[in-house]
């Protein structure tokens, strides 16, 4: 764990956010050189690990999430899409419904990726159904979920007085304040409460890159070309071929607000935009880039990885306190707090 810890500190300075991020962490480490001469190293491991804890491991889906696919709930039939259009669509998305179905709206009833159908939908609108068939019937369908860039966990439902909320809470302040070091200081506001639910944060994905995405394997960094919205869509090397090869997975995209299906069932209406329906932030996707290429380069995601499967598996310490490591890395990612030193914990487990 130490390597890894340190290895996140490298390749924050190699591959950082931006310009503050770098200067930061290097402040950081010339801080530790000259206080703490004699403890160097061990420091250096701390800070690693408070960055794994509080910036990476909020941008990892936790173990056991609840799905939020287009087919947990049955949504309601409508014979045209106009109707659905005009009973869904909302200016101020407030909570994860809303914003599923304006982000389908937004992307044309697909994957916004692999471009796939979402199967609910054309089941559940008549005349989306009707135009699918005859306009697109060898089209691929799948089942989609509404995937959040900067997760719910960040900013929406934090506030209480019990130990899991003020863990919670404890949790999210750390990772703002993080952001806010690195020089993003009005992404707490924007995404603050409700306004997690806003379009610029949500992606309609294909279930398995939705997974992908929460794994941190996943991410999409903005082309050189300079054309808006135009994205590399990058994933581990491991993935690489299973994905393009048996999940469409392009290597770049264009969002774009998808006007063919509203042109065709909407046609007397004018055409939905950006402005009314808002693409995902390229800032957004940029920080979840930036930590996932981080948490990959230094290993800390297959760390993370491995901590989230024996968290599932593991029942009790076992009685030669082998299962140290995983308790010692289960509470500190679900405390938010330092995780207890590896050998006390040996000691209790005995």
């Amino acid at each position: 764990m130490d390597l890894v810890s340190a290895r996140v500190i490298g390749y924050l300075l190699l591959y950082p956010l931006n310009h503050t991020s770098r200067q930061r962490v290097t402040t950081e480490v010339f801080s530790i050189n000259r206080l703490y001469k004699n403890e160097v190293s061990e420091k250096v491991f701390l800070l690693g690990k408070m960055y794994i804890d509080h910036l990476i491991c909020p941008f990892r889906g936790s173990p056991g999430r609840t799905p939020s696919s287009s087919q947990h709930v049955s949504r309601p039939s409508y014979d045209f899409l106009r109707d659905m259009i005009r009973e869904t669509l909302v200016p101020y998305p407030t909570n994860h419904s809303q914003t599923k179905s304006n982000a389908l709206i937004r992307d044309g009833f697909r994957c916004m990726v692999t471009r796939k159908l979402d199967l609910e939908s054309v089941a559940s609108v008549k005349d989306l159904g009707t135009l699918v068939a005859s306009e697109w019937p060898k089209d691929p369908g799948t089942t989609t979920e509404c995937a959040y860039i900067f997760p719910k966990s960040t900013s929406s439902g934090i506030s209480g007085t019990t130990p899991p909320e003020l863990q919670k809470l404890q949790c999210a302040a750390s990772f703002w304040t993080i952001l806010e070091s690195f020089g993003y200081s009005g992404i707490s506001q924007e995404l603050n409460g409700q306004q997690v639910h806003q379009l610029g944060n949500v992606m309609t994905h294909d279930i398995g890159l939705h997974k992908w995405m929460d794994k941190l394997v996943l991410w999409f960094e903005e082309a050189a070309d300079g054309v808006p919205n135009h994205y590399n869509v990058k994933i581990i090397e491991r993935y690489e071929t299973l994905a393009r090869r048996h999940l469409s997975l392009p290597t770049d995209v264009t969002f774009t607000v998808d006007q063919i299906v509203q042109s065709r069932l909407k046609p007397d209406s004018p055409p939905l935009t950006g402005s009314e329906l808002p693409l995902p932030n390229p800032k957004y996707l940029h920080i979840h880039a930036s930590v996932c290429r981080i948490a990959h380069m230094s290993g800390a995601a297959d760390y993370i990885d491995f901590i989230f499967r024996d968290m599932e598996r593991l029942d009790v310490l076992a009685e030669d306190g082998a299962s140290a490591d995983v308790l010692a890395g289960t509470l500190s990612f679900s405390t938010a707090l330092p995780a207890v030193g590896t050998a006390l914990v040996r000691e209790c487990g005995r």
